[in-house]
């Protein structure tokens, strides 16, 4: 794995090694040419714009087509190939723009298209899922940032000032030419490094899917099209080529009416996004799509705050710094894209600063973990403290002398020479660089974390999302604000008004900041209910577990009759949760103390008035696995009542709960329900979302592929009741016969661990690991001390699939009915 990860580094690293130094450079080989500031700083933000478009192609091919390895492969040798033409259109003898624009847009953004969506991925993936935590994996995308850094010091510290000042040898102008050779030599040798890397990449990373995930997304967004939302989500899906095409004309025909239409269609594209995917019941049943768009509002809005402050660095801070005193001790000159190391530089410092001491010690001083979220508002408000900086920094530098020295970055004066350089040192840009790079470390690789581990099935198509959620989106925005205020940045910006730019990005982000924390508050239902729980930690080595909370697991493992060590002692090396205890949670949530029935957690999760209800009976439930629940996580229960529908002598009502972690992504998704004894006047709404199979229909008389008998204990219903569910009617006699029954009856949910035992036992050999999802109706009443015989067949044409009922031994009466269980691959774990 380590020479595997080292290969893929390289080829990142020589990556941003040329991006980097395109983007520091671009600037000025433009305005040498006769490009304004303003208007060389639209060609770099389309530039970066493009280069995240074509993520969506990276991704798509990745994904579907070609596998991330070969589209990897590909990708950097047209990476290469732009920059070898790049740097042929930029020679003292040529000087040619068509060809520089077709080097930079039509051969290396979408070289860094493919390349970026995939990289990091396809790193990730070298990395066993079972035997690595997602806290791991996080990890490496931080370090795969700081890799990315060092690439930018080696851009900005040493070819950007090649570019503009030549070396030793190497006269000035032919500075431009020799920058690019580099970076497309060095691109050359990462992809042979890459190709010799090729035996040691584990197998799993060159799998691709076998279905066309873009379609099935779109088949989706389609469906629901009837619907309000599905007509919002559908144009903000719809603007975003829309916003792409307006952003690059705006830069070759600029003009006012365009620059506010391509600044709306931003901010509608947006605004349409989160708010049809903020909620994504009007999609139907869950799946592997709508777990991918549950996260989108939070990829967005994360993204486009921090990113739009990000953008300055290449534009409004090299410009600023350009016009500062750029000279090292007085004799060369520095490009004031070299000040760009303060970002670089505080990257590599800061990440493992963060990862090992600050984060720690946060989480120490609160008493709780640090989320996403915190660390993504908190980086938001750094990047604004670097507006704030660099403002300041331009009101000192307007009152500095102005030397009769041009400056090489800065734009051509009337005269033809180079604006001239301010008494003050472009060395105080470092402060707001090193603010804007702290901020990175915070909100980007904790972003595509988000990102990746929104659905296994799509991992290279949500990167390419959330990279052009990073980059496409911000730099749309930023090139329309660019325009907007370019009368406040002429090119000698003692002319104009930048502090006042400054201004506009710090109102525009804390709006956005505003919009994040109202998103990532109220993620859920309209009727939505929240609790916070943390999962015990799986602990490879005994005596490592947190019995505080392995406790919970405990009792419900003995709640459902199991007396597997796995699951009732805390010390043995493979302990876990049994896969369906995420059902006990929205009873008891994180209490360790007798509830009263309804529970508080359950009362947090409002439910319609419904009249003539004398008892509430577990009626059915389906739980779906996206995920395992990863050692020591905090999660959040979303949820509320999804539909309510009239049914014999009361109503059936369906409860739709999501686990999720802080970045957004849903682990387990339930469907609970519920049968209303008595209701009557009912208000129905909402559609049914469990289509349970007709098993005995659908087996007809095959016989079963598995045939299990178990007696439960008689005081099984008092130990299940610790898991939260309280409900007397399982204790009681008294209250039993008020509902209508002569005994007290067990819970359904511990009917329903019981046969999920049995099933992991019979037909996964106990791997708790191959649990994908199980649903199931309850059909009559089980007493403690009575027999279940349950019994699995196959399911038709469905491989790891399996139809299941139970039946009560003493009565011959089914007890649950309609049950369906699906596993993953053994041979795939």
């Amino acid at each position: 794995m380590a020479l595997a990860v080292v290969c893929i580094v390289v080829i990142e690293l020589c990556w941003s090694v040329g991006l980097n130094t395109l983007v520091s450079t671009m600037k000025s080989w433009l305005q040498d040419q006769g490009f304004t500031n303003a208007d060389s700083s639209s060609v770099h933000q389309i530039f970066t714009l493009l280069s995240f478009a074509f993520c969506f192609l990276g991704g798509l091919l990745a994904e579907t087509y070609v596998g991330r390895y070969t589209t990897i492969l590909v990708f950097s040798a047209i990476y290469a190939a732009g920059c070898a033409l790049t740097a042929f259109a930029a020679t003292p003898a040529m000087e040619s723009i068509p060809l520089f624009m077709v080097g930079i847009l039509v051969l290396t953004a979408p070289g860094t298209g493919g390349v970026k969506p995939n990289i990091g991925t396809f790193g990730a993936d070298q990395f066993d899922d079972l035997a690595e935590s997602g806290r791991r994996k996080e990890a490496f995308f931080m370090y795969l940032y700081v890799t990315m850094s060092v690439g930018a010091v080696i851009a900005f510290g040493f070819l950007a000032n090649v570019a503009t000042a030549g070396l030793p040898g190497i006269p000035k102008e032919d500075g431009f030419f020799c920058a690019y050779m580099i970076m497309a030599i060095l691109m050359a040798i990462a992809l042979l490094v890459f190709i010799v890397g090729t035996p040691f990449y584990r197998k799993e990373s060159f799998d691709k899917n076998t279905e066309p995930v873009l379609m099935l997304t779109v088949q989706r967004l389609l469906g629901g099209r009837q619907k309000v939302l599905g007509k919002v989500a559908l144009l903000g899906w719809v603007l975003l080529p829309t916003l792409i095409i307006l952003s690059v004309l705006q830069v070759f025909y600029p003009s006012h009416s365009l620059t506010i239409v391509s600044l709306l269609a931003d901010l509608l594209c947006i605004g349409c996004l989160c708010v049809a995917h903020r909620d994504n019941c009007w999609l139907g049943e869950p799946d592997r799509v709508t777990r991918c768009l549950d996260v989108v509002p939070k990829i967005i809005v994360g993204n486009v705050t921090f990113n739009v402050l990000y953008n300055t660095m290449f534009s409004l801070f090299y410009s600023q710094a350009c016009q500062m005193d750029t000279r090292l001790g007085g004799g060369m000159q520095l490009s004031g894209a070299f000040f760009n190391l303060g970002d670089a530089l505080a990257v590599i410092l800061f990440t493992p600063l963060l990862e090992r001491c600050m984060v720690p010690a946060a989480e120490k001083l609160l008493r709780r973990e640090v989320s996403s979220n915190m660390k993504v508002l908190t980086g938001i408000a750094i990047a604004i403290g670097s507006q704030f900086t660099a403002a300041s920094l331009e009101y000192a530098r307007r009152n500095a002398e102005v030397l009769p020295i041009p400056s090489n970055c800065a734009p051509l004066a009337a005269d033809g020479q180079h604006v001239r350089m301010s008494a003050m040192s472009g060395f105080w840009m470092v402060l707001p660089y090193a603010m804007v790079g702290i901020g990175e470390v915070l909100v980007n690789p904790v972003l595509w974390h988000v990102a990746y581990t929104a659905e296994p099935s799509m991992k290279s198509l949500m990167q390419a999302f959330c990279q052009f959620a990073m980059g496409g989106l911000p730099n749309a925005i930023s090139a329309a604000l660019t325009q907007a205020t370019k009368s406040w940045t002429p090119n000698d910006l003692n002319q104009g008004n930048l502090p006042m730019v400054y201004f506009v990005n710090v109102l525009f982000c804390l709006a956005g900041g505003a919009v994040y924390v109202s998103l990532t508050r109220s993620a859920g239902f309209s009727t939505d209910g929240e609790k916070e729980w943390r999962v015990a930690e799986e602990s490879s080595e005994a005596g490592e577990s947190d019995s505080s909370e392995s406790i919970d697991l405990i009792i419900y493992a003995l709640g459902i009759g199991s007396r597997d060590l796995r699951y009732v002692y805390e010390k043995d090396p493979n302990f876990a949760a049994f896969p369906t205890f995420p059902v006990a949670l929205y009873y008891k949530g994180s209490s360790y103390d007798v509830l009263p029935f309804p529970s508080p957690i359950l009362e947090a999760f409002p439910v319609p008035a419904v009249s003539g209800v004398k008892v509430w009976l577990d009626a059915g439930i389906t739980i779906e696995r996206c995920r395992p629940l990863p050692a020591g996580g905090r999660f959040t229960l979303e949820g509320g009542v999804a539909s309510l529908q009239p049914k014999g002598k009361g109503a059936l009502m369906e409860k739709l709960y999501d686990v999720k972690d802080d970045s957004g992504a849903v682990y387990y998704r339930m469907v609970d329900v519920s049968y209303l004894v008595g209701a009557h006047d009912i208000e129905a709404f909402g559609e049914t979302l469990t289509k349970p199979k007709d098993v005995a229909k659908a087996v007809g008389s095959r016989a079963p592929k598995l045939r299990v008998e178990e007696k439960m204990e008689a005081g099984i219903a008092s130990i299940y009741r610790l898991s939260g569910d309280y409900n007397p009617l399982h204790v009681d006699p008294g209250y039993a016969k008020t509902a209508g029954y002569d005994h007290p009856i067990v819970h359904g949910k511990c009917t329903l661990g019981h046969a999920a035992r049995m099933l992991m036992d019979g037909l996964a050999g106990g791997d708790q690991r191959r649990f994908k999802s199980l649903q199931l109706r309850y059909a009559a009443p089980v007493l403690a001390g009575q027999t279940l015989i349950l019994e699995a067949w196959e399911a038709p044409d469905a491989p790891e699939e399996y139809l299941f009922q139970v039946l009560v031994k003493e009565t011959g009466k089914v007890c649950v009915s309609n049950g369906h269980l699906k596993l993953t691959p053994a041979s795939k774990l």
